[in-house]
């Protein structure tokens, strides 16, 4: 069981400028929801208004093309996801499932705009997870690749 402090903790991580006010707000309006394995959080070409925080657990987040699954990335315990579609107002680029027992902090589209429209540094640290998130698929597809040749 994660404590009120730990959860507080992962989100000052993830958004380490933002003012205790602004942590205190978004913790205060989140939903914490634990899940067992094989519990699709996010489905790919969906329009869903989460953005979820891992506070223990793992997701896998893959892709389906032509009945074959692709897997992107996963995401563990400090790390988060969901914000692309909200940032882009688009459907879920990936789907997200559950591969153990997981808890999440789940963030409503409406206070995650709030947050990221009036505190810069919170918008900046979303870009940067972002990025981050697209380098390390690209050099782990980049390493899958290599291995195939």
């Amino acid at each position: 069981m994660v404590s009120v402090q730990q959860a507080k903790q992962i989100l000052t991580d993830i958004f380490p400028n933002a003012p205790a006010d602004t942590i205190d707000l978004l913790f205060n309006h989140a939903k914490i929801s634990t899940y067992p394995a094989g519990i699709y959080l996010c489905t790919e070409g969906k329009i869903e208004d989460t953005f979820y925080i891992m506070l223990s657990g793992r997701v896998d987040v893959f892709r389906t093309k032509e009945g074959k699954r692709f897997i992107l990335d996963y995401q563990e315990a400090g790390s988060s996801f969901g914000e692309i579609a909200l940032i882009l107002d688009t459907p879920r680029t990936a789907d997200v499932v559950t591969t153990e027992e997981t808890t999440v902090l789940e963030i409503s589209r409406a206070d995650f705009d709030n947050v990221i429209k009036h505190n810069n540094q919170a918008l900046l640290r979303v870009v940067q997870l972002i990025m981050h998130r697209i380098l390390t698929q690209q050099e782990r597809r980049l390493t899958e690749l290599v291995k195939e040749a």
